[in-house]
């Protein structure tokens, strides 16, 4: 497949998982927990720890992620907390609660993926591992270079 017909596939396929994926998590949420808030602790997780980090990863304003982390500290499921060398910087920490909650719903999300995963044969399902593991380094350096 040539760059730009791989570019496009990219481009089209990404946006359709992550609609697959947000569906997974909304059908096993309780109301008050919105795929926003899932992603919000999720980044929390994998180091990201302020808004502004936040906000650059999920692709929305610094002030749509502080009202959703403002309802995420007021339901106890994330802890705000001043970093020590800049006081204008704060971080965010997901509580005991918080990371059950994320576990939980990304485990019930996962079952929901594998019954997805049953119409494919052997093959295809070490072939989406191996595209899988390949996507997830791509986007791992290209993060390291916007940096």
């Amino acid at each position: 497949m040539e760059k730009l017909s791989l570019s496009r596939k990219y481009i089209e396929t990404i946006p359709l998982s992550m609609g697959l994926m947000k569906s997974y998590i909304r059908k096993v949420c309780e109301a008050e927990f919105s795929f926003s808030k899932f992603r919000i602790i999720a980044l929390t997780q994998s180091g990201k720890s302020t808004v502004s980090e936040i906000a650059e990863m999920m692709h929305i304003s610094r002030p749509a992620v502080s009202k959703l982390v403002e309802s995420l500290v007021t339901d106890k499921y994330l802890l705000r907390h001043t970093d020590e060398e800049d006081r204008r910087v704060i971080h965010l920490t997901a509580t005991t609660k918080g990371k059950k909650k994320f576990q939980k719903v990304r485990h019930l999300a996962s079952q929901m993926f594998i019954e997805n995963l049953e119409g494919l044969n052997p093959l295809e399902i070490k072939e989406l591992s191996q595209a899988l593991s390949i996507l997830e380094n791509f986007v791992l350096q290209a993060q390291e270079k916007k940096v």
